[in-house]
């Protein structure tokens, strides 16, 4: 049934060893994790049969994920994105991408299966890499928001730097002045 789905974004895969992924209420959030490390070397890394993908299907409103990217060996909290689902919403991602299920004040379920791809085998006890996630918006300065419009970026001085840099362009130049001692008497000793 939801072959048609996935086959758009993963045309050779199957949906294998489908479970009930579920989080008790009163559950933090989930450490960070992905299926697969990396693309093999020498596989064209935009091609998503490289490597097996995973399906969740929502059965419950409001059920979310906090996303980190591709292929890091650690994660910055500031580049963390939340994606919520409602009810038989579907989400499909590829093995290297890092995703940390979110806690909840009530239990949640979330359906999950495996897209194995031909190209790429998956071991049977196979684990999910945790990935570790460090917290770069603790000192948060006066003024932690970044100067562009609309753009929601939260963190603290030198990553705040570092995203507008990255993703809007903006480039800064240190405003070091260099004082010149011209006609200014040498203290020579004797």
């Amino acid at each position: 049934m939801l072959a048609r789905f996935y086959r758009t974004f993963f045309p050779a895969a199957d949906a294998n060893d489908w479970e009930y992924q579920k989080t008790p209420a009163g559950t933090n959030d989930l450490p960070a994790r992905r299926e697969f490390a990396a693309v093999p070397v020498g596989t064209n890394i935009m091609d998503t049969s490289a490597l097996p993908g995973s399906i969740f299907v929502a059965t419950d409103n409001d059920t979310s994920f906090y996303t980190y990217g591709w292929n890091h060996n650690i994660v910055l909290r500031s580049n963390r994105r939340q994606i919520e689902v409602n009810i038989g919403d579907v989400l499909l991602i590829r093995g290297d991408f890092i995703i940390a299920p979110v806690g909840y004040d009530t239990n949640h379920i979330c359906l999950h299966a495996h897209l194995d791809s031909p190209l790429s085998e998956r071991p049977q006890d196979h684990h999910p890499q945790l990935v570790r996630v460090i917290d770069d918006t603790r000192r948060i300065t006066d003024d932690p928001f970044c100067l562009v419009w609309n753009c929601t970026f939260k963190g603290n001085a030198v990553s705040l730097r570092r995203h507008v840099i990255r993703f809007h362009g903006i480039r800064f130049r240190r405003m070091v002045r260099r004082v010149r001692l011209e006609n200014v008497p040498r203290i020579v000793a004797p």
